[in-house]
């Protein structure tokens, strides 16, 4: 990644699959929902972590409130993402 010369010098948002040498940059990293998903679907085949299921549940309705939203917003009210932190802590606590 150095040899690129990119994150080295990125002064914006890299978004990535959570690979542990991203973040040895500096950037700040946006993650991929994608990826979560694909994460916790593993955890529940693996595991068997309801907390997981509830998650991927979770993180798809998030989605749907958030594509309702902006059909009529440009941003998303600091109450909503309260209770969607709220929600997330509750499911992992």
């Amino acid at each position: 990644m150095d040899d690129l010369g990119i994150l080295p010098h990125l002064k914006d948002t890299a978004g990535n699959v959570h690979l542990r040498s991203y973040f040895q940059y500096a950037a700040n990293h946006a993650l991929s929902n994608a990826h979560h998903l694909r994460e916790l679907a593993f955890i529940v085949g693996r595991y068997h972590q309801a907390w997981a299921t509830g998650m991927i549940e979770w993180l798809v309705e998030i989605k749907e409130m958030v594509e309702q939203v902006r059909v009529t917003q440009d941003h998303l009210s600091p109450d909503l993402l309260c209770a969607f932190e709220a929600r997330s802590e509750a499911l992992l606590g």
